[in-house]
């Protein structure tokens, strides 16, 4: 791929995006994928309360090509920025340059599980793999592996990615990896390669109901079997709030639950698109039938293994 290739893709990039905030501004309808095939685009970190600052360096990075049938990988999901923007807000000091009341924290973002600095960070279904970019350049993660779908030109893009944006890491401290949930073999690959991680994140990962159960599985092969360690998943409502409610009640099954401790919300709650944040809710009647207000909103959940399972496991 060339880094320089900006053109006809940038251009009908440039024009959707017009086109969607046309949506929005007149019919109140938020677009939650962006961006096209091949497009390269670009993320800017949020940094004071003004938002994104246009001192922050940006990130140039490349949409995957659609080649993975029925995955949508193809697109940066709203899930993946949102993920990212927490990493970047609650892995720098609480007081940084451009931190203060009413700033980026004011929409719940610093979340303790984000903070990844040390961290050793892995990322599940990954698509562009923008919060394990963020994670190595922003967060200072100790080691980070990326990973999705084995499918040769997804894992290509995630390759350029990395390389372009953190080629001093590529490699060493963030690593690609070709990753099937539904396959043991991989799951246990990752592990014997890396140890467990001390962070898993899943951007977007929610919306098929069939992989809810090897998605949780892997995170249990994955996630570290220590107190401190967290699993944090972000995901649209694509699919309605009971698909998320059901994935809840899986990770539940397997020994991971929200964390309570972690943020006023208790482990798990809902972004929209305009900065609210409320509690998590399974059951809020108005949104189940109203497809435009589900697509401003964002499920946000920090999840941790349940104590007395730790317990069970002790010497």
């Amino acid at each position: 791929m060339d880094d320089n290739d900006d053109g006809a893709s940038s251009s009908t990039g440039s024009v959707t995006d017009i086109f969607e905030s046309s949506l929005e501004s007149l019919f109140g309808y938020h677009t939650t994928a962006h961006g096209e095939p091949g497009q390269l685009t670009s993320y800017r970190p949020p940094r004071g309360p003004e938002g994104r600052g246009a001192s922050a360096p940006a990130i140039r990075y490349r949409i995957p090509p659609n080649e993975t049938n029925g995955l949508f990988a193809h697109y940066q999901w709203d899930a993946g920025v949102l993920l990212a923007d927490s990493i970047v807000i609650s892995s720098r000091s609480e007081h940084s340059e451009g931190d203060s009341d009413g700033g980026d924290d004011r929409a719940g973002l610093r979340v303790e599980a984000a903070d990844v600095r040390g961290k050793r960070v892995l990322e599940l279904g990954a698509g562009t793999g923008l919060p394990s970019v963020v994670a190595t350049v922003f967060g200072h993660a100790s080691s980070v592996v990326v990973t999705d779908y084995p499918a040769p030109g997804l894992l290509d893009t995630l390759r350029f990615n990395v390389s372009r944006n953190a080629p001093s890491q590529a490699g060493g401290i963030i690593t690609v990896q070709g990753l099937d949930w539904t396959s043991v073999q991989d799951r246990l690959a990752v592990v014997q390669g890396h140890q467990t991680f001390e962070r898993v994140f899943s951007a977007d990962g929610l919306w098929m109901g069939q992989l809810h159960e090897p998605l949780v599985a892997t995170i249990s092969t994955c996630l570290s079997r220590s107190e401190s360690a967290r699993a944090i998943i972000v995901a649209g409502f694509h699919t309605g709030r009971p698909a998320i409610a059901r994935f809840m009640v899986i990770a539940a099954s397997h020994g991971l639950v929200p964390d309570g401790d972690d943020a006023k919300y208790g482990g798990a709650f809902e972004r929209c698109v305009d900065g609210q944040t409320r509690r998590w809710s399974k059951s809020l009647e108005e949104q189940n039938d109203d497809h435009v207000e589900r697509t401003r909103w964002t499920f946000y959940t920090t999840l941790r293994w349940k104590s007395t399972l730790l317990q069970s496991q002790s010497p």
